[in-house]
C-alpha cells in the first residue's frame, strides 16, 4: 500500500465515523489510535482541525515513503511469543542489520520492523523459538524503526506551523502509553512515534486503568477492535468499519 495515499484516506474515514457518533450524542471518556490512528484521535479530541490534519498526514506519508528506498526493509508479525522472547530475538538478529519491535499489539502478537537480512534472521529465530505463526506484512517501509528517524526533522518542521489545542477528551499516546494534554509535548510524541515502537497493548491497559471498559474501534478494517478483545476479553468492544455496523450501533444507542 502506498502510505502517502493511504494515510489521508484512513484519516478521512475515521473522522467521518467519529463525527457521526458524536452527532448522535456519544460521549467518549478517552481516546487512543494505533499508529496513524493517533491523528484521528487528535482530531476527535479537538487538538487539531481536520482541515489541518489531512495535509499533515499526507505529508507524513510522503516523508515515510521517501525515508527508505524500496525493498530495503519491511515488517513481520510474530504470534505466540512474549515480549521478552521477541526482544531477545531482535537483539540476536541485529548482527545481520537493523531490526527491533515495532508494535506491541496484544498478548502473543508483536510486530517487528527492520532491514531485510535482519528480518530474515529474526524469522528463523522466532520459528526456532516456537512461534505459532510468522507473517510478513504488506507495507511500503519498515515503520516504527530507527530507519524512519530521517522523517522526524521534516515532520517537526511541518508540525511547527500548525497550532495545536489542549484535548477536550483525554488521549493516550502510542510512544509511552500515557495521557498528555500539553500541545508542545503532543507534537513531540507524534515526531518520536514514527521511529519508536507502538505500545498499543500498554495503551489499552492505561484506558482500562482509567475505568474505561467499553471500546469502539472506528475506521477501515477491524484490527484495533480485534486487538482490544484479545487484550481485555471481559470488556465490551465493537468495530465500526462500514455503514451497516454504524447503523446497527446507532440503532442500539437510540433504544
Amino acid at each position: 500500500t502506498e502510505t502517502a495515499l493511504a494515510q489521508p484516506a484512513i484519516l478521512t474515514v475515521s473522522t467521518a465515523i467519529s463525527r457521526i457518533l458524536f452527532s448522535h450524542g456519544l460521549k467518549a471518556d478517552g481516546l487512543a489510535g494505533l499508529s496513524l490512528g493517533e491523528y484521528s484521535a487528535l482530531v476527535a479530541a479537538g487538538v487539531v482541525p481536520f482541515r489541518e490534519a489531512l495535509p499533515l498526514v499526507s505529508k507524513r506519508g510522503m516523508l515515510m515513503q521517501e525515508a527508505t528506498p524500496p525493498d530495503t526493509g519491511g515488517m513481520i508479525a510474530i504470534m505466540g511469543l512474549n515480549h521478552a522472547e521477541v526482544i531477545e530475538i531482535c537483539r540476536e538478529a541485529r548482527k545481520s542489520g537493523v531490526v527491533a519491535p515495532a508494535n506491541f499489539n496484544c498478548p502473543g502478537q508483536i510486530v517487528i520492523s527492520g532491514e531485510k537480512a535482519a528480518l530474515e534472521q529474526a524469522h528463523h529465530l522466532a520459528s526456532a523459538a516456537g512461534a505459532k505463526r510468522i507473517t510478513p506484512l504488506r507495507v511500503s517501509a519498515p515503520f516504527h524503526s530507527i530507519l524512519l528517524q530521517p522523517v522526524e526533522a521534516g515532520l517537526a518542521k511541518i508540525l511547527a506551523k500548525i497550532p495545536f489545542n489542549q484535548p477536550d477528551i483525554p488521549v493516550i499516546f502510542n510512544i509511552n502509553a500515557a495521557c498528555c494534554s500539553e500541545p508542545r509535548k503532543i507534537k513531540e510524541n507524534l515526531i518520536r512515534q514514527v521511529s519508536h515502537p507502538i505500545l498499543w497493548e500498554q495503551s489499552v491497559h492505561t484506558l482500562l486503568s482509567r475505568g474505561i471498559n467499553r471500546f469502539i474501534g472506528i475506521g477501515p478494517g477491524t484490527s484495533p477492535a480485534r486487538l482490544m478483545k484479545r487484550i481485555s476479553p471481559q470488556s465490551e468492544t465493537v468495530a465500526l468499519d462500514n455503514a451497516a455496523a454504524i447503523e446497527e450501533f446507532l440503532g442500539g444507542m437510540n433504544q
